[in-house]
C-alpha cells in the first residue's frame, strides 16, 4: 500500500528528500533525530519504496539463466529426445557437476548412489546411510555436522538426478534464485547488526542512542539502493553497446559513493577528519567481515531449503 501510494501520490517529499540525501550527506538522519519530519519523507517508508523498485529491478535483470531442464518440463517431446541421447558419460558429466564441497569427500556415480570416499560405503537413500552408521563403533561414527551434510546431498542427488529435474544446471539455478531472494532479509538483518558496530565505535558520544544510528544507517541504505540502481544501469549500457568510457565513470561513481559514506559518517556524528577516518575503516572492516559471514549464513540456508 505504501509502495503504490508513494508512485500515484507524490507530493514533493520524496524528489526532495532525495535531492537532500545526496546533496548533503548525514543531513536527513541529523533532521529526523532534531524531531524535524514533517519536510521529508518517512525513513522508514522510503526505505520500503527504495528497496522494492531496486529488488524487483535486481530480479529482473540479474538474475540466474533458465537451464534447460525448466524449459523441457513443459515438453514431452523434447524430454524424450534428451532421455534417448542419454549415455553413460553424460550420467558422468552430471554426477561432477553437482559436487558441492572439496572438504567432505562425497560423490556421486551413474547408478543413483551417493558414496563417501572415506570408506568406499555407497548409498541410495537416508534411511541405508543410517542403518550403516548404526552399525560402526561410536568412535567411528560421521558427526552431526557431516550426517547433515549426507543427508542433505542424498535428497539433492535424489531430486536433481533426473533427465526432467534439469541435473546440475537447474540444482545451480534453483541455489542462485533462492540465495538471491533472501538479499533482502540478508540485508534488513545486517541493519541492527551494523547499528551495534557503530554503537561500540562511538560509545563515548552519549547523545546517540542504539536507535539513532539505526536510522543513520536506513538513509544509507536508501542511498546505496538509488546509487546501486544507476550504477547496474550503466553497467548494463556499458556492457550492451561496449562504451569503454563508461568503465571510467563506474570507477569514479564507485570511490564517489565511498566518499559519501564516510561524508556521512563525518557530518552526522560530527567528528573530526581523522576520527572519523579511523573509525569508517575499522567499521568497513567489521561490516565486511560480517557480510561475509551472513552470505555463507545464508547460503548455507540456501542450500538446506532448496
Amino acid at each position: 500500500m505504501h509502495f503504490f501510494n508513494d508512485i500515484t501520490h507524490f507530493d514533493g517529499k520524496f524528489f526532495s528528500s532525495v535531492r537532500l540525501l545526496f546533496k548533503k550527506p548525514g543531513f536527513l538522519a541529523k533532521e529526523y533525530l532534531k524531531g524535524r519530519r514533517a519536510s521529508y519523507l518517512n525513513p522508514i517508508r522510503m526505505y520500503v519504496f527504495t528497496s522494492a523498485i531496486f529488488f524487483f529491478l535486481f530480479f529482473a535483470f540479474f538474475k540466474p539463466g533458465i537451464h534447460p531442464g525448466k524449459e523441457r518440463k513443459n515438453d514431452p517431446k523434447a524430454m524424450a529426445k534428451v532421455e534417448d541421447k542419454m549415455d553413460a558419460e553424460d550420467s558422468i558429466a552430471l554426477a561432477k557437476s553437482k559436487r558441492f564441497s572439496q572438504s567432505i569427500p562425497i560423490t556421486f556415480d551413474s547408478t543413483n548412489k551417493i558414496s563417501i570416499s572415506g570408506d568406499g560405503q555407497e548409498f541410495t537413500d537416508r534411511a541405508e546411510y543410517d542403518r550403516y552408521q548404526k552399525l560402526l563403533p561410536k568412535e567411528k561414527r560421521d558427526g552431526i555436522l557431516k550426517r547433515l551434510y549426507v543427508h542433505r546431498m542424498i535428497s539433492l542427488h535424489k531430486k536433481y538426478d533426473r533427465p526432467e529435474g534439469g541435473g546440475g544446471n537447474e540444482l545451480v539455478d534453483d541455489l542462485l534464485e533462492r540465495f538471491f531472494h533472501s538479499l533482502p532479509y540478508m540485508l534488513f538483518v545486517s541493519l541492527p547488526l551494523y547499528a551495534l558496530f557503530l554503537k561500540l565505535l562511538y560509545v563515548r558520544n552519549k547523545q546517540f542512542y542504539f536507535a539513532d544510528h539505526c536510522i543513520f544507517l536506513v538513509y544509507l541504505y536508501i542511498f546505496t539502493f538509488i546509487f546501486l540502481l544507476v550504477f547496474f544501469t550503466l553497467s548494463r549500457i556499458s556492457g550492451f553497446a561496449h562504451f569503454s568510457w563508461l568503465s571510467y565513470i563506474l570507477i569514479l561513481m564507485f570511490l564517489g559513493g565511498v566518499y559519501y559514506a564516510y561524508r556521512a559518517m563525518r557530518n552526522f556524528y560530527d567528528q573530526g577528519r581523522r576520527k572519523t577516518i579511523v573509525k569508517f575503516l575499522i567499521f568497513n572492516i567489521l561490516t565486511s567481515v560480517s557480510l561475509l559471514l551472513l552470505f555463507t549464513v545464508f547460503f548455507a540456508f540456501s542450500v538446506y531449503v532448496i
